[in-house]
């Protein structure tokens, strides 16, 4: 765990076994932004997947409620099996959107994920490819926790951690166009 070759430069590197994270705290302006109900953001980043299974690469997170731990996320992207997939919630309500195909273990795979609250829309895509989206109209959960890289952190264990690399990710409040 730690790093290790990167697509840009050096990426972050995690196995499931003994999974190595980072715990980003957003506190300032503008990054706080993304605590607000219903704000526009993007989030883009290179990932290197060594396994398939489920895996986080980047969650926030609000409480979490036992009887249905996915209300709690303001929003989760990583993979299911080899599918990139991204879930956004309002505390009442979640909606989950994935790319129609998988993506390969051992390379390197561009995924973006978006919140559109004036489209009424989440989306994602993996290496520049369709574009997966779904309705959603119920904004996001004020979440106050830290964002996760490399898994979820609930009440500080860790639960589907990435196995693999991260490498070169960027945090936009708002949407960026396709030229971007």
């Amino acid at each position: 765990n730690g790093s290790a070759a990167g697509i840009i430069s050096n990426a972050f590197s995690s196995d499931d076994v003994d999974p190595g994270f980072f715990n980003l705290q957003i506190t300032t302006p503008p990054a706080v932004a993304l605590m607000t109900a219903d704000q526009a953001f993007t989030i883009a980043s290179w990932w290197y997947i060594n396994d398939t299974g489920q895996a986080i690469a980047f969650a926030r997170i609000d409480a979490v409620d036992p009887a249905s731990p996915g209300f709690a996320y303001q929003w989760q992207l990583g993979i299911v099996s080899t599918i990139p997939r991204f879930l956004i919630g309002s505390g009442a309500a979640l909606q989950v959107v994935s790319v129609a195909a998988g993506i390969t273990t051992g390379a390197w795979h561009f995924i973006v994920a978006w919140h559109d609250p004036s489209a009424n829309t989440i989306s994602i895509q993996a290496d520049l490819g369709t574009i997966a989206s779904a309705a959603w109209a119920d904004g996001t959960i004020n979440a106050n926790k830290a964002m996760c890289i490399g898994n979820n952190k609930f009440n500080d264990g860790v639960t589907n951690a990435w196995d693999g690399r991260i490498d070169a990710t960027g945090v936009w409040y708002r949407v960026l166009t396709a030229a971007e």
